[in-house]
Order: structure tokens, then sequence, then C-alpha cells
């Protein structure tokens, strides 16, 4: 089950595939969690640390934390503004239509290798290219267009393509 505060955002395309961006006074879970589903969280605030793996680690403003369905972790945020992040949590089974290549897509969920191998820090052009992404998954998820979740499909794909671009450039 997804964590209470992820409930109500979770909520879309039935539990499958949620998409937020959220500014808090601070984290909204102080304790060690998991999730049943898939997490990239871009944060966007000064101040984070990411307790994973009985190490905590610093977290640069600009940086995507990439959480898979094992990871238990905690974000912590100290900073005298506000918390804000993008976050995308989505299951598995929401990208099927994509089994051929499953195993790549997933790869920065699974093919760990080194230290700090949750967080992902982006130069500023990988950090504009991030914003973009998330936020056309989000307009995709209010719209009521045509083929609605087709899309939502295609620009998560189209992101996760870029999430291992960036692992894969981080870890050679």
């Amino acid at each position: 089950m997804v964590n209470k505060h992820c409930d109500d955002a979770f909520a879309d395309l039935l539990g499958e595939f949620s998409v937020a961006y959220s500014e808090t006074e601070k984290s909204p879970l102080t304790k060690f969690h998991v999730h049943d589903a898939y997490e990239i969280t871009l944060i966007l605030s000064d101040d984070v640390v990411l307790d994973v793996n009985n190490e905590s680690y610093s977290v640069p403003r600009g940086s995507l934390l990439v959480f898979n369905t094992m990871d238990l972790h905690c974000v912590k945020y100290s900073g005298s503004d506000k918390y804000k992040r993008w976050v995308v949590w989505f299951k598995r089974d929401f990208l099927n239509v994509f089994d051929h290549i499953i195993y790549k897509l997933f790869r920065c969920f699974y093919v760990r290798g080194g230290e700090k191998n949750n967080i992902l820090t982006l130069s500023e052009q990988q950090l504009e290219c991030a914003l973009e992404k998330y936020r056309q998954m989000k307009e995709a998820s209010l719209s009521q267009g045509y083929m609605k979740e087709e899309l939502i499909k295609m620009l998560l794909g189209e992101f996760l393509i870029f999430v291992n671009g960036v692992y894969l450039s981080k870890n050679d």
C-alpha cells in the first residue's frame, strides 16, 4: 500500500500512476518507509538528507531520488523555506505495454553500483529537462484528452529513458 501521505495523489489512474508537485513546511514522512510503487522524486530545495541502506546522504537541489519497491528510505528536510519537490509514483504493471524493453526502463531501480546509487545529481540542463518532463506528465494526467492513459505511459517511458541515461552516465 502506498503511504498515507501519498494516497490522495496516488488516486490517479486507479492507483497505478501519479505525478504531483508539492511544497510543504517539512518532510511529510520522517520515518523509514517503502512504497508498493516505484518513486522518482526531483528535489528542488536545499537542506535535504536521504537516509537509505544504513547511510545518510546530503541531497543537492536539482537531484533525482530513485526508489524501487524494496528501498527502505527516509527523506528529511531541515530548511527554513518550504520543501519543494516533484514526485512520480507508478506500478510496474502500468508499463506492461513496454514489456519488450522493461528491463532497460527499470535498470536505474535495480542495477545498482557504487555509493549514493539512489541519488542522481542533475546538471542545470538536465534539471530543466526533468522539470519539463514532470510538467508534461502532470498536464497529461489532468487532461481528458484522447488516449490519456496511453499518452501518460509514453511520457513516463520517455522520462525513464531520460533517468536511465543520467544513471548510466553517472555509473560509467
